[in-house]
């Protein structure tokens, strides 16, 4: 093979692993960017992983309640579509990142954690609601 398609192969290669890998993330972040990128991203799931209690007493509108106490929790995990955009969040941050944890171990690749939870969300004064 010619020295010129050899370095085209190799850099149509690369591309493709770096585009790959650029739809591929998961972090923890503060809120001010958990909220800008909430907006900003379209078909996106939102999980709060606290007690249905506590889901009930105020939420990010449209999100799901999965309660990461939940014996279930794994097993409701896994039934969920791995190529979507998540943003979890919980009371705190303490169980969004062990849920994160568990999100990679199953092999969920785009995760944005809300850091310091809710509280700070409300802190912030970002809306939540009941309904």
């Amino acid at each position: 093979m010619p020295i010129k398609s050899r370095l085209l192969l190799l850099l149509i290669l690369a591309f493709a692993i770096h585009s790959c890998q650029a739809q591929k993330f998961s972090e923890s972040t503060d809120t001010k960017t958990f909220e800008e990128k909430l907006r900003t991203t379209p078909d996106k799931v939102i999980l709060d992983v606290r007690t249905p209690k506590e889901y009930a007493s105020g939420h990010i509108s449209g999100a799901i309640n999965i309660d990461y106490e939940d014996t279930s929790f794994k097993s409701k995990m896994a039934k969920l579509d791995k190529q979507k955009i998540y943003f979890i969040y919980c009371e705190g941050g303490g169980r969004s990142k062990l849920a994160l944890t568990i999100m990679k171990q199953q092999g969920f690749t785009r995760i944005v954690e809300l850091d310091d939870g809710i509280d700070d969300w409300k802190h912030h004064h970002f809306p939540v609601t009941k309904s």
